[in-house]
């Protein structure tokens, strides 16, 4: 597979067009408990769904229209506003490594229905220790969705 496509004055990467994207890292020795994942990224409207994933859970991008983004500097200026965080909690039962990354199945290099083609822009990413205890690992989730 070819590599990202970086642009530096828009401090972004993507895919377009690709068949299996996938980008990932492993964590190594992982204690116990509770992480939140972000990742700073999405998706084109109409593609097929692209995931932020921890080992096997995993929670489908954002999405963007043509129409709202259209452009590596437009997702650029939308990071650069605070917006694009996609989150995924996940629980490690066993100490141990985790990939963490974002993948799909495809992204097709035809049209999709909505007529986007196939779209995967990200910037930044971000591991959080929540703890062991269930309870406050999903009250700081629940704090932040209602700020």
């Amino acid at each position: 597979m070819l590599p990202a496509s970086p642009n530096t004055s828009a401090k972004v990467a993507e895919f377009w067009m690709k068949d299996g994207v996938s980008i990932s890292q492993v964590i190594a020795n992982l204690p116990v408990g509770f992480y939140n994942l972000k990742a700073q990224a999405f998706a084109r409207s109409g593609c097929e769904p692209i995931y932020i994933f921890a080992n096997e859970d995993k929670q489908e991008l954002i999405k963007k229209s043509s129409s709202e983004i259209n452009n590596m500097a437009g997702a650029g200026a939308w990071f650069d506003s605070g917006e694009g965080w996609n989150t995924l909690i996940f629980e490690v039962t066993e100490a141990g490594n985790v990939t963490i990354g974002l993948n799909d199945e495809f992204i097709h290099g035809t049209v999709h229905g909505d007529g986007s083609d196939g779209w995967l822009i990200w910037r930044s990413f971000g591991l959080e220790y929540l703890g062991t205890n269930p309870v406050s690992a999903m009250t700081s989730e629940y704090e932040e969705a209602l700020a």
